[in-house]
């Protein structure tokens, strides 16, 4: 769902917004106990999906608020805009599947348990999302 509105104001300003609401998708948890078997883990190097659970998870819904200001100058034969955009003005921080990596020792090797038949894993979370202020100019001829 997105909702967008503009208001035109005196003097040739404008100002906007723009709300966005997206579900959750869908995603695979990975298999831990396979991914943490050293011969498993070195065929692909990353951890291996648990496709018993094929799409089973949903991550939360993603929402975000975008404002903007505009100021218009008119010349004779052409039109000069000055703006400024925020997009995701609240710093929304969307989350994407971890990152599992194998944890390593303080000399650098990769830390095992079960007399060295399986790596130990670490979780790291995957956020995204930042406040992005943009000020722009724009010429119309």
């Amino acid at each position: 769902m997105t909702i967008t509105g503009t208001k035109n104001l005196k003097k040739a300003w404008r100002i906007g917004f723009k709300w966005r609401l997206v579900g959750g998708s869908p995603y695979t948890p990975y298999d831990l106990e396979k991914s943490s078997e050293i011969d498993v883990w070195n065929v692909k190097r990353k951890a291996y999906l648990d496709y018993s659970q094929l799409n089973a998870k949903r991550f939360k819904a993603f929402h975000q608020l975008d404002l903007r200001v505009d100021k218009n100058y008119y010349f004779k034969n052409w039109t000069l805009m000055l703006y400024l955009d925020v997009q995701n003005v609240y710093n929304f921080k969307s989350k994407s599947q971890d990152v599992i990596l194998r944890e390593k020792n303080t000399d650098g090797s990769f830390k095992t348990i079960n007399n060295r038949q399986n790596y130990v894993l670490k979780s790291y979370p995957n956020d995204s999302g930042t406040i992005l202020p943009t000020i722009g100019i724009m010429v119309k001829f």
